[in-house]
């Protein structure tokens, strides 16, 4: 799960952008295919109690993505 503040621009960027099928979308919270979810921070902090500070969201992670068409990616991110 990847805390955002902007689910609308996120989902869009990896629905556009990495083509990533969108499995079930709760408005705070979106699925993607392979099991990655993008949920509203807002949300979170409002249910869990627990207030995420910048210092907090700067884990470093990395998220790999696997694309049989390398060049319709590129293109996509180049337009």
């Amino acid at each position: 799960m990847v805390l955002v503040d902007n689910i609308a621009r996120l989902r869009r960027f990896y629905w556009d952008f990495l083509r990533l099928k969108v499995v079930a979308g709760y408005g705070e919270n979106v699925s993607f295919e392979g099991g990655f979810v993008l949920h509203l921070k807002s949300h979170f902090e409002a249910f869990s109690g627990v207030k995420m500070s910048r210092g907090k969201l700067q884990i470093c992670h990395e998220l790999y993505f696997e694309d049989c068409n390398l060049p319709v990616l590129m293109d996509n991110i180049d337009s």
